[in-house]
């Protein structure tokens, strides 16, 4: 689930709306499904996130 908070307050948590207010920063959401994906699930699993 993901949770964007913007500085005035306002919380989105539709990945949609997230994604527009992310757009005009350049930023990109790719939605992945964790059940699926050991890869995914290692990396969840470390203290630290970081992509080999």
């Amino acid at each position: 689930m993901a949770v964007l908070k913007l500085e005035n307050g306002t919380l989105h948590t539709d990945l949609i709306h997230i994604a527009q207010e992310l757009a005009p920063l350049n930023i990109q959401i790719n939605r992945q499904t964790v059940e699926d994906n050991p890869r995914l699930q290692h990396l969840l699993a470390q203290d630290s996130l970081v992509s080999d």
